[in-house]
């Protein structure tokens, strides 16, 4: 702190916004790549540090080069979200509701009047103004991580999408969709989860030439 004061400021300014699962795990790949029974000096990390990359790279041509792949781990931050909200640690939750309820009630409730209440509704306030950058911080971190899926869930996700694709050719035709509105078009494409579909849009006909690549429809030969 006294030798990079500005470090400290840094790391101050940005601490509710900075990625802590991936300073936590370069320290634990740090940790394992520092010498044992070894007094920790600068040089050593600086060495640990600039060998990181090199070795990620190796493992992974080697990987590649032999036919072996990791098996994908689900984040931690889902591995989190989904032990919240199993039944178990439902007890937990309730009690801490009830003791953060029950401390915003006190700070409502009592000496509204003297100074160490306001001093209390002060900070209160403070907290409820963090909330939605902290909501939607969390919302943003939850959507950059996704559940890691096996080969056979990521089949069983085509073979699936290819029986919706066939049920609903033969409900429509050309005409029908040439009739269509925009929401009627979306939910066939949803139902098939297409690619890039809330970026089609009717006005450009964009949303009309999906449906038809999509489902393989022509327009009707003129009659003779």
């Amino acid at each position: 702190m006294d030798q990079r004061p500005d470090l400290v400021q840094l790391s101050a300014s940005i601490c509710k916004y900075v990625y802590d699962a991936f300073i936590e795990h370069l320290n634990s790949v740090f940790k394992h790549l520092l010498p044992t029974n070894t007094a920790l000096t600068p040089e050593l990390v600086k060495r640990a540090s600039a060998v990181v990359k090199p070795r990620w790279a190796i493992r992974d041509r080697m990987g590649s080069l032999l036919g072996t792949r990791r098996t994908s781990r689900k984040p931690e931050i889902l591995q989190d979200r989904e032990r919240i909200r199993s039944p178990s640690f439902k007890p937990t939750l309730d009690k801490t509701a009830d003791f953060i309820i029950a401390n915003f009630k006190a700070i409502i409730n009592d000496g509204r009047s003297s100074s160490t209440g306001d001093v209390f509704e002060d900070k209160a306030a403070v907290g409820f103004s963090w909330l939605p950058s902290f909501v939607e911080q969390y919302r943003m971190r939850l959507q950059t991580n996704k559940w890691p899926r096996d080969v056979a869930a990521k089949q069983a996700e085509a073979a699936a999408s290819r029986t919706e694709v066939e049920t609903i050719k033969a409900e429509l035709t050309f005409d029908r969709v040439e009739k269509m509105n925009g929401v009627q078009m979306k939910q066939y494409l949803d139902r098939i989860k297409y690619k890039n579909r809330s970026k089609l849009r009717v006005r450009d006909g964009t949303l009309k030439k999906a449906m038809h690549e999509a489902f393989g429809l022509s327009p009707p030969a003129p009659s003779a």
